[in-house]
């Protein structure tokens, strides 16, 4: 992983890489997400932002096809409380 996070939700997509979505860092919750590559040495590239910071949240794998799709619902986010909203991410 490239940033330090706890409380985030690593899904398996269909193409073997593992998406890590949010997170707190200790301080804050995090809006970042990485897709690790277990087929290279688990090598971490940044993948696009939530649009807001959650942690405590789910994330679902909703599409078995090239193009992943992963729900992202809930959780908590530090300065919002509890994050009553979902958000689609493309992968």
């Amino acid at each position: 992983m490239s940033s330090q996070r706890s409380r985030h939700t690593a899904t398996l997509l269909s193409n073997g890489k593992i998406l890590l979505v949010g997170g707190y860092n200790g301080i804050m919750g995090l809006n970042t997400c990485e897709l690790i590559d277990p087929s290279n040495n688990f090598l971490s590239t940044p993948a696009t932002n939530l649009n807001i910071a959650r942690y405590h949240h789910t994330a679902t794998l909703l599409s078995n096809s090239e193009i992943s799709t992963v729900l992202v619902c809930g959780g908590y986010n530090n300065l919002l409380g509890p994050v009553n909203s979902c958000e689609l991410y493309f992968v």
